[in-house]
């Protein structure tokens, strides 16, 4: 199965996965999806990540999805991709907003690794946005 843009798929399968209160859901692996999921996962925005493989040579992830309250609402509200293939988006440390008020997270690709927004203004590094997660 060949995938254009794994990141977005990635965000796709979790909204929809979220959309009818899944435990968990499955994603293509990649490094640069594992590096995201691990950001995610140090912010508390899903409960686990957990590497499998599926035949020789082809791994997938399993990505634990969080929940709060009595009625079961996602962690995540909002989660979408800035970069895409047509049109990369890059900012400086500096330019980078945060969501709502710092109630939200900018994740970046950088020189220093795939980091958030906070940690990109501490050791002052921009680089492509590649989404936002509230």
């Amino acid at each position: 199965m060949s995938q254009t843009h794994l990141l977005s798929d990635t965000i796709a399968r979790i909204k929809n996965a979220q959309l009818v209160k899944k435990q968990y859901t499955i994603v293509h692996c990649s490094k640069k999806i594992e590096q995201v999921l691990d950001v995610l996962l140090k912010a508390g925005y899903v409960s686990n990540v957990e590497k499998y493989e599926v035949r020789k040579g082809v791994h997938m992830i399993k990505v634990g999805l969080k929940y709060e309250g009595k009625l079961s609402c996602p962690v995540i509200k909002e989660f979408n991709v800035v970069s895409k293939p047509g049109k990369k988006v890059f900012k400086s440390y500096k330019d980078v907003n945060k969501m709502y008020g710092g109630l939200g997270m900018t994740v970046l690709s950088t020189s220093k690794g795939i980091i958030n927004d906070n940690e990109a203004r501490d050791i002052k590094a921009g680089g492509e946005i590649l989404c936002n997660i509230f």
